[in-house]
């Protein structure tokens, strides 16, 4: 059966030997704690957080998704048994082309199953981890997805940006300047304007997977997603602000980025191991609307000292585009490239 959405990438995992449920932890560091060290260790399953402490349960958070080999290449519709160096070869094949499918425009989906608006809105309902020690908040969004479209064409970029939360209707959102979703917001505000802004909490990994790559500006995440499943990503028009939403996600923030208006955010735990940066002002998401599945799951993706959750997937990408651009160089009689997890993001 394809993956339509994170539900079915949990059940394929599951029957896969590939996934370890764990009840009652905390989400205040506790959880992050687990993670950490399951992810280290490499190969061991990807962990589903229920019953978590203070929070309704079904109301659940899942981590550690893409730290082995057997989930990476099912979750890229690979044979389950595929090895590393054949990883590399089949993204390498698929990176010189990136076939894309537009998404379907739908009506209804399962993420329309709860909507709060207005005075409704709480964002402090869900079990956002606080993941490491020294985080100057709790993060919703660490695997999540920022949907923003560009003021002067069509384009929809799909950015992986993490997403504090502030109170019930405030979230933080932090770009690092240059990247795409940072020059989208930039291009609203030099033209006076807020930047409408969807997040999705909670999807099938694939589009976590592609909106994590280095896509060119101008090119949709959301294309490229479906070519790489081979089906159209469903979604549904914001009424907001006319923005996809994810028809299957989990849970979805739509909102808007004021152009003057910050909150103190961080400090919070990067890939490398380190505290990036202290408490600094940030902008914000102002909440119109939340929508939301029966028993949510939040996807979320713990930075930590590598190997990590980042890493190890990112090798496999890095890998093949090494080997590429070494056999365009001329170099003959390359037998494998492999990008070490500690350094596949550099």
């Amino acid at each position: 059966m394809p993956v339509q959405d994170l539900r079915d990438w949990i059940a394929l995992m599951e029957s896969a030997g590939e996934l370890r449920k764990v009840l009652g932890a905390d989400s205040d560091v506790e959880l992050g704690v687990i993670v950490d060290q399951y992810q280290r260790r490499m190969e061991l399953p990807a962990l589903l957080f229920d019953e978590i402490k203070g929070y309704p349960k079904g109301f659940r958070v899942l981590a550690n998704t893409l730290t082995s080999t057997r989930r990476i290449a099912l979750t890229l519709r690979l044979p389950a048994e595929s090895s590393k160096m054949e990883l590399v070869q089949a993204w390498r094949q698929y990176a010189k082309q990136y076939p894309k499918i537009p998404p379907r425009w739908v009506s209804d989906g399962p993420v329309n199953e709860n909507i709060r608006k207005g005075d409704d809105v709480d964002l402090t309902m869900f079990p956002a981890p606080k993941w490491h020690e020294d985080d100057g908040n709790r993060y919703i969004g660490t695997g999540c997805l920022v949907i923003q479209k560009d003021l002067d064409t069509d384009w929809v970029n799909v950015g992986v940006y993490r997403v504090a939360v502030h109170d019930q209707k405030t979230a933080g959102l932090y770009i690092s300047p240059g990247k795409h979703g940072r020059l989208i917001m930039e291009k609203y505000w030099a033209r006076g304007l807020d930047c409408p802004i969807v997040v999705s909490v909670g999807q099938d990994p694939t589009l976590f997977f592609v909106a994590g790559l280095e896509i060119p500006y101008g090119v949709s995440e959301l294309e490229v997603a479906g070519g790489l499943r081979g089906e159209a990503v469903q979604v549904i028009e914001s009424e907001w602000n006319g923005l996809p939403v994810p028809a299957t996600a989990e849970i979805v923030i739509e909102g808007r980025i004021p152009r003057d208006e910050t909150r103190e955010e961080g400090p919070f735990g990067e890939w490398l191991g380190y505290y990036a940066s202290g408490r600094r002002p940030a902008p914000v998401i102002k909440i119109d609307a939340i929508r939301y599945r029966n028993d949510p799951i939040i996807l979320g993706n713990l930075p930590a000292i590598p190997p990590n959750d980042d890493t190890y997937y990112r090798g496999i990408l890095r890998s093949a585009a090494v080997w590429e651009q070494l056999e365009q160089s001329g170099i003959p009689g390359i037998k494998a490239v492999w990008a070490h997890e500690s350094g596949a993001r550099s």
